[in-house]
């Protein structure tokens, strides 16, 4: 047995000498092996432990997340051992750990304006893909829409620890004001417009150009080129975007429509341009409520529930205001189909005008 253990030991330390991270890997697993077998122990608090986390979504997505960012730490080698980051028995935070060891990725994953960073990280539609996160008038006025989260520095809390405070601001237009635009709106300003500014968001009363006006421009642009090159070698970037974004029969159709007739492509425009931009407007709040619940899920409870009431209440507005729209303004269905309508009529009269032709010349 002696021999056996020596033989061990000695493996261990040329483990060590060739491969300290190897070691370090090792020997985190044995601890976590033993915890687990303390808790083989207690068969009723690991149960208890399993059930209350399968029934209560909202604490599981909060124990996933509060485990991504240990692990996370755990990856970069600020916490060696798993187990021991969940306890903290450093008696700091996570988010303490993070700030201390990488302030970059602490300000990138914990704190910040969510919805902010989430537009200008993701683009999330063409319309906001295409400017290349610079558009910010347009990003400004989809946060006003959704609201937003603001989760501030790290700070005293009333337990001697530190905590985030987490700021929610409601949403102060409708889905009918970013689609079609008002005469007056209250947005939310930025004071700072980089990926992880936008801390402070104050309100401003001020004039919207809604997303259908910015369509009409930009696909009447789209018709004159397909008219004059079938190709579209000629379009800019976001134009070629804004194309790419429409269902595939609508994109395919103004193309054809444009090519035939100069006309024809401007009406499709025209009859389309409520239709796409409701339902731009409309998918691009849903992502970003979507991204908001998910970096919420790391706070406290009570804050969290804030949020996620405030939430529930945006995506029924949205929803509300979704069915109205498309009732009054039709729905990017509706507008398909129009224009395969018009393309069918525009090839009938080819043909007709073709047939003609053919019949002067040879009657000639």
């Amino acid at each position: 047995s002696i021999a056996s253990n020596a033989a061990g030991y000695a493996f261990q330390v040329a483990l060590s000498t060739v491969c300290e991270t190897c070691m370090t890997w090792i020997n985190s697993l044995q601890k976590s092996m033993q915890a687990l077998n303390q808790f083989a122990g207690n068969s009723c608090q690991l149960a208890q432990g399993i059930v209350n986390t399968a029934t209560d979504g909202m604490d599981s997505v909060e124990w996933k997340g509060r485990t991504d960012v240990r692990l996370g730490n755990m990856w970069k080698g600020f916490t060696t051992d798993f187990l021991s980051g969940w306890t903290e028995q450093s008696g700091k935070s996570e988010a303490e750990k993070l700030k201390e060891n990488d302030p970059a990725g602490y300000a990138e994953t914990v704190t910040g304006n969510i919805v902010w960073r989430e537009i200008k990280k993701t683009g999330l539609s063409a319309w906001f893909a295409a400017a290349n996160g610079t558009d910010n008038e347009l990003m400004q006025q989809l946060m006003s829409l959704t609201g937003t989260v603001v989760i501030e520095d790290l700070q005293d809390d009333e337990s001697g620890g530190k905590t985030n405070p987490v700021t929610p601001y409601d949403a102060t237009i409708r889905l009918a004001d970013l689609a079609l635009g008002t005469t007056s709106a209250r947005i939310y300003r930025c004071n700072d417009t980089h990926e992880n500014g936008c801390l402070a968001p104050a309100i401003r009363q001020d004039q919207m150009t809604g997303l259908m006006q910015r369509y009409r421009e930009v696909m009447r642009s789209v018709v004159l080129k397909y008219s004059t090159n079938p190709d579209g070698a000629n379009m800019t970037d976001l134009e070629k975007n804004i194309v790419a974004s429409l269902p595939a029969a609508l994109g395919a159709s103004l193309r054809n429509l444009s090519v035939q007739s100069q006309e024809a492509g401007y009406e499709l425009v025209e009859r389309s341009s409520a239709a796409v931009a409701i339902d731009i407007a409309y998918s691009s709040a849903v992502e970003m409520i979507q991204a908001v619940r998910a970096a919420i899920s790391q706070a406290a409870s009570d804050k969290r529930d804030r949020v996620y009431r405030q939430l529930v209440k945006v995506e029924n507005d949205l929803r509300a205001d979704y069915v109205q729209l498309t009732k009054t303004f039709g729905t990017v269905a509706s507008a398909l189909e129009y224009a395969q309508l018009v393309n069918r009529n525009v090839r009938k009269t080819e043909v007709w005008v073709t047939q003609s032709k053919k019949s002067q010349t040879t009657n000639g």
